[in-house]
């Protein structure tokens, strides 16, 4: 959990910075200090609330002006997952970069709360069975019942364990 509070609050120490650093006039600091946060964390959380959102189109939008090589390994799981999330939601159905190709480069153990990493196994174990792969389906759904997470989960993934019972 400190990682997850040291990407959290290494952002917000960069606006306050930007915002302290445009007060005293020093403006060429402040557009520093701006394009480190940009390369760090590019618009990752803005993307995210619009894949939550289900406005696919917008959150390609902010991930497209988003500097993918250089972003911070917790906020590039993020960008992966919304890009997954995305194409599901406009229906791409691309043979060689899917959304499982996406889905594929999440790692688990940097999404830094465990609810967030249960919710993306059951993502997973979703896109496994749509597939038809019901053996992996199965596996990321035990992971994710395994992981601890809050209990307004349960019904989630106890609809998904129906789904992968009917698919047998």
């Amino acid at each position: 959990m400190a990682k997850w509070r040291l990407n959290v609050y290494s952002n917000l120490v960069l606006w306050i910075g930007f915002f302290v650093l445009l007060y005293f006039q020093l403006f060429w600091i402040a557009a520093a200090v701006f394009a480190v946060r940009y390369f760090l964390i590019g618009l990752v959380p803005i993307a995210h609330i619009f894949t939550s959102l289900r406005k696919p189109k917008i959150s390609n939008f902010f991930q497209r002006i988003s500097c993918r090589p250089t972003l911070l390994p917790y906020f590039k799981n993020y960008y992966y997952w919304d890009k997954s999330t995305n194409m599901v939601f406009e229906q791409i159905e691309d043979e060689e970069k899917g959304p499982l190709y996406y889905a594929e480069k999440v790692s688990v153990p940097l999404l830094y709360t465990y609810n967030a990493q249960s919710v993306f196994c059951g993502y997973l174990a979703s896109l496994y069975g749509d597939l038809g792969h019901m053996e992996q389906a199965r596996e990321y759904l035990q992971k994710a019942i395994d992981i601890p997470h809050r209990s307004a989960l349960d019904p989630l993934l106890d609809m998904l364990c129906d789904a992968t019972a009917e698919e047998e």
